[in-house]
């Protein structure tokens, strides 16, 4: 794993894209920050379609990287490799759908390092769009950092966090077995080996462009989501004890899909499933 220079930027930010036409706004929205000494690294995989969007900026983003790739990875696996191929200490994401809004690279360097943590994050404003773009919906989110809440469900959105390189190497990464839930995966490996903690501000934008505010954009991957789900459970499963049901009853009703010792018959076919599709991963790797 590659470590940063002394004269690293303060922070990097992985762009992961497939040439969507969204990219150009993202990229435009870490122009308009308040500090442009930050360092851009784009995983295209696209084959080099979004060269011409990223040609366009380049110039102007003074640290940016374009890792082209001749076809897409899993979401992990970009992220990993944006990681390896930035020069900072510190990383955060910025996927080519989102946006930064413009206090944001500087919230999270600065809250990362009065904090110590490892892992530091913003609330974010869930906007809904059209598939065409169209504004529908737009509603802040923000929630106190809760160790045992994250094992029933995420709450940090990614575009909202920075973390450290050195927590990322100790955990060992993003899991490219998640092709969903990575994030959420990852949290809760730092939220076990580190510290996390919330930064007071609700910055940056995370978009969905379904149109309708109560279907995000990963329900359109459903059988990945509930094979991720189960895989998660029952990676995680020494978390999901007697006492960490006994201690949270609320967090039990509001989630009875998560299972008491990280699997239940039902979930079995989809843990099979999740664990066949991880061994074409590693074959593949």
């Amino acid at each position: 794993m590659t470590s940063p220079s002394t004269s690293a930027p303060p922070i990097g930010v992985i762009v992961r894209t497939l040439g969507r036409p969204r990219l150009g706004e993202a990229l435009d929205s870490l122009l308009g920050q308040t500090r442009l000494d930050f360092e851009t690294v784009v995983v295209d995989m696209s084959g080099g379609r979004a060269a011409p969007v990223v040609a366009e900026r380049a110039a102007r983003l003074p640290h940016l990287r374009h890792v082209v790739l001749p076809g897409p990875l899993n979401r992990a696996s970009a992220l990993n490799l944006g990681v390896t191929r930035s020069t900072a200490a510190t990383l955060a994401i910025l996927d080519d759908d989102n946006l930064y809004t413009p206090a944001h690279v500087d919230t999270l360097v600065r809250g990362l390092a009065s904090s110590g943590a490892d892992l530091a994050y913003t609330g974010v404003t869930r906007e809904t769009l059209t598939p065409d773009g169209d504004f529908v919906h737009a509603e802040p989110t923000h929630a106190r950092f809760d160790r045992a809440r994250l094992l029933f469900g995420n709450f940090i959105y990614a575009t909202g966090t920075a973390f450290r390189r050195e927590m990322w190497e100790k955990v060992g990464g993003y899991d490219p077995r998640f092709p969903v839930y990575e994030d959420w995966e990852f949290l809760i490996r730092v939220a076990h080996a580190g510290r996390i903690v919330a930064l007071p501000v609700v910055s940056g934008i995370s978009r969905s462009f379904t149109g309708d505010p109560s279907r995000p954009s990963h329900r359109d991957e459903a059988d990945d989501c509930a094979r991720c789900a189960a895989g998660l459970f029952w990676v995680h499963r020494e978390k999901y004890t007697p006492e960490l049901f006994e201690r949270h009853p609320e967090l039990v009703r509001a989630h009875p899909e998560v299972p008491l010792g990280g699997t239940r018959p039902a979930y079995e076919p989809l843990v099979a499933s999740w664990m066949g599709r991880c061994a074409r991963i590693e074959s593949h790797s």
